[in-house]
């Protein structure tokens, strides 16, 4: 057991292979050397055997499997649509003086990967912000002055959920932000 689990950890990321394909393949053999490890332990263990910076910097994901899948799906493409991108080493030398010992020449703009300037937010944790914005918002709106039926003066109130007058007995956080003095 310890034997196959030590291969399975060895496997690195064949050249021809892409990163999709290698990920199941090793994300196949991982599940079953090490049946009791965590997802994040899976993804981990992939990525060790990348070999590729540019891969680690476009891929995040860290504790989803599938999500993980996806991304390294998407990074193929990525080389697909830009292959230039993938024959990055960090400093190239040019041909003619590649014995010698001169300062290293940066590769041009055009074969640097670009990343994404924003991590992608979950939508679902987007929609849920607004909506509480939207709540917070609607309860503000409805402060104002109502007339009080116990002392026939305006006083400051709000509505209630189920549309009746709530009337402010004492200065709210709100009310003294803005400035209104509680009468």
């Amino acid at each position: 057991m310890a034997v196959a689990q030590r291969e399975v950890e060895d496997r690195v990321k064949q050249p021809g292979e892409s990163f999709h394909q290698y990920f199941l393949s090793k994300l196949k053999v991982l599940s079953s050397a090490f049946p009791e490890s965590l997802p994040a332990t899976h993804i981990s263990r992939v990525r060790a055997k990348f070999n590729d910076a540019q891969v680690n910097r476009y891929i995040r994901e860290r504790n989803n499997i599938a999500m993980f899948g996806e991304e390294c799906h998407k990074y193929d493409e990525h080389i697909k649509l830009h292959p230039r991108a993938s024959l990055y080493r960090g400093f190239q030398y040019p041909p003619s003086t590649a014995a010698t010992t001169s300062t290293p020449q940066p590769l041009p703009a055009w074969k640097l990967l670009v990343f994404p300037s924003k991590p992608v937010r979950d939508r679902g944790k987007r929609e849920a912000a607004k909506a509480y914005r939207a709540r917070i918002d609607a309860r503000t709106r409805s402060i104002a002055d109502h007339v009080d039926p116990a002392t026939n003066k305006r006083t400051r109130s709000f509505l209630r959920k189920d549309g009746s007058i709530k009337f402010i007995e004492w200065p709210c956080k709100l009310c003294s932000k803005i400035g209104k003095k509680h009468v």
